[in-house]
């Protein structure tokens, strides 16, 4: 009884280990897409912050300018009135640009979305059929 268990007990070792090589393989493979997955988003959001970083540097240049250019026109005049009026203006732009900020931050896309995808699909292929 020995020499038949022996090719039996054989066939089933290395069925169940090309099994967890193929396992293997699949996590290998899902932890790779994870990788490019965190790749991609850390250099999404350093070229958004550096883009963000020159915008808000050249607009706050701007608006110093030009808040210098309307005080000092109406220096003699209204100065107080220009710039309370420009205070309230930057308060309006302030609060807007502040509003569509929280919009946008709260669409984000779900991180890993395509690695998650690819695990659902796993999942349903190693699922026993009905």
């Amino acid at each position: 009884m020995s020499e038949p268990g022996l090719p039996a007990a054989s066939g089933l070792f290395d069925s169940a280990g090309r099994l967890l090589s193929t396992l293997l393989a699949v996590v290998q493979t899902r932890l790779e897409l994870v990788s490019v997955d965190v790749s991609e988003a850390q250099q999404h959001l350093l070229r958004l912050i550096l883009a963000s970083v020159a915008a808000l540097f050249a607009v706050l240049i701007a608006v110093v300018l030009a808040t210098l250019v309307l005080v000092m026109a109406y220096w003699d005049s209204q100065r107080l009135l220009v710039l309370g009026l420009l205070s309230l203006v930057y308060f309006g732009l302030g609060s807007g640009i502040a509003l569509l900020a929280v919009r946008e931050a709260r669409r984000l896309p779900r991180a890993f979305a395509s690695s998650i995808a690819e695990l659902a699909k796993d999942r349903q292929q190693l699922r026993p059929p009905p």
